[in-house]
């Protein structure tokens, strides 16, 4: 259970989604925008999650057989041991897909995550702040 929360941190922390108050152009924007993050991004995680799981515990029922996996456990297979598979297999599953958003790109998260014109204003932001470094 304490994986959703911290993917979550990771995905926001990782994609520098979480709005410094010096960023913000209003002095509540800034916190808007870090509860808008949290909230969309611990949403898809926790819908990633449930999608997968009831898809692998679909998937381990008609897949996995009784026989095969009660030798692997070394005791007598009830059902409530398909749901515990499907956990394991989405927990990790989830856990793949989070450390394989290190390999998209910013620009592809911001877009996802906020508007074009919201986007546009903080491209325009971002060449303000390097060009006064």
């Amino acid at each position: 259970m304490r994986a959703g929360p911290a993917l979550t941190f990771w995905l926001i922390c990782r994609n520098r989604l979480w709005t410094k108050r010096r960023d913000a152009v209003y002095a509540w924007q800034g916190g808007l925008d870090n509860t808008t993050a949290v909230i969309m991004v611990g949403t898809s995680v926790a819908l990633m999650f449930l999608v997968l799981f009831a898809f692998l515990f679909a998937l381990g029922l008609v897949v996995v057989d009784d026989g095969q996996l009660g030798s692997e456990l070394m005791h007598p297979v009830s059902f409530f041991n398909y749901p515990r598979l499907a956990w394991l297999a989405a927990c990790l599953g989830t856990l793949a897909g989070a450390l394989g958003s290190n390999f998209d790109s910013d620009d592809e998260i911001r877009r996802a995550m906020y508007s074009k014109r919201e986007n546009e204003r903080r491209q325009r932001r971002e060449t303000r702040s390097d060009g006064e470094n």
